[in-house]
């Protein structure tokens, strides 16, 4: 992200959750809203070993939390903003196929 322009109209601190046309830059920082309670439910085994991770990260307690949009916690150099772009499309690989660039 720190060689891609940032939205000039984007909020500094993420809080710009209303849709609208970005006419600049590559993405608008976006705080997420975390979802309260969340729970473990699975994720893929192969694509954790492909970027080696354990199996057992998925289900501590930090992961969860910053996968259900709780990013008051998370270490350096990760951002306490996420992000959104006009193309944005969120496939994780648990079942889901990418096909002419959208999820289904």
């Amino acid at each position: 992200m720190d060689t891609l322009n940032c939205d000039p109209d984007a909020t500094g601190n993420g809080v710009d959750h209303t849709a609208r046309q970005v006419f600049t830059g590559h993405y608008v920082p976006v705080n997420p809203t975390p979802i309260q309670d969340p729970e473990y439910v699975t994720h893929s085994k192969n694509f954790f070993r492909e970027l080696g991770f354990s199996d057992s990260m998925a289900q501590s307690a930090d992961f969860v939390r910053m996968f259900s949009g709780d990013l008051t916690d998370v270490p350096e150099p990760l951002r306490k903003v996420g992000w959104a772009t006009v193309a944005q499309c969120l496939c994780l690989r648990l079942s889901l196929t990418v096909n002419a660039g959208k999820c289904n």
